[in-house]
């Protein structure tokens, strides 16, 4: 495996990329997270933060997906006009190898790795992201052996067996955080929009829990009778 981090050389590509970081703009927060009852700057918004920055600089980013050591990983690069580059990785992991779950997985990784490759923030970004929600995860874990676990982006209940396959997906339940006991038809569009484009559910000790993998389930059957599944084509293009 060859992942290579840089061109031999850079100087070009840095000076270029020290211009471009004062025009980068703030990414606006036009999508909403029912999760945390916040706003979030969606890949749109994130790219349309560096485009004429890049542009001007003649600096322009590809992102492209490549199997290593039987792992997805994103492979994203920051070009320069002379041929210089630097290259970031990000794994992928999705539920499913289904387009549904695999667009999910691929525009959440493009989203982070972008913003991370040109130090984009978002609107009144003040650490909340990276370490409200790291320190609530952490808390949920310490939290596992008692019976109500605190809410968290994810759940960890990894032995817990999946419930009866709900007739209709309107009737899925979801079975943790704020939306706990809520069902996926009593949501808000927006609320429901999220859920479909933005929850993956996520490895605890290495294994997935077969309860978030089944909402899932019901979640990409949502996504294609709603037709969400043009929308994510359109992000990825």
């Amino acid at each position: 495996m060859n992942m290579e981090l840089q061109s031999e050389k850079t100087a070009e590509l840095v000076t270029a990329l020290t211009k471009a970081s004062g025009q980068i703009k703030v990414a606006r927060k036009d999508s909403e997270n029912p999760f945390f009852h916040s706003r979030y700057a969606d890949l749109s918004a994130i790219t349309e933060a560096s485009r004429e920055a890049l542009i001007s600089n003649d600096l322009v980013v590809t992102q492209s997906t490549s199997i290593e050591l039987n792992q997805m990983v994103l492979v994203t690069t920051l070009h320069h006009v002379s041929g210089q580059w630097i290259r970031g990785y990000y794994p992928i992991t999705a539920v499913k190898a289904d387009p549904q779950s695999m667009g999910s997985a691929v525009t959440y990784a493009r989203r982070y790795a972008l913003s991370a490759m040109l130090g984009i923030v978002s609107e009144d970004d003040d650490g909340e992201s990276a370490m409200g929600r790291t320190a609530q995860s952490t808390q949920q874990i310490k939290q596992m052996d008692r019976s109500e676990p605190k809410e968290a982006y994810f759940s960890t209940l990894p032995t817990e067996e999946p419930r009866a396959v709900p007739a209709d997906w309107k009737q899925a339940i979801i079975h943790f955080g704020k939306s706990k006991g809520k069902s996926l038809g009593s949501l808000t569009s927006n609320s429901l929009r999220w859920w479909i484009k933005e929850w993956q559910p996520q490895p605890f000790k290495g294994k997935l829990n077969a309860i978030d993998i089944a909402l899932r389930t019901e979640l990409d059957k949502a996504q294609i009778e709603l037709g969400l599944a043009e929308d994510k084509a359109q992000e990825l293009a």
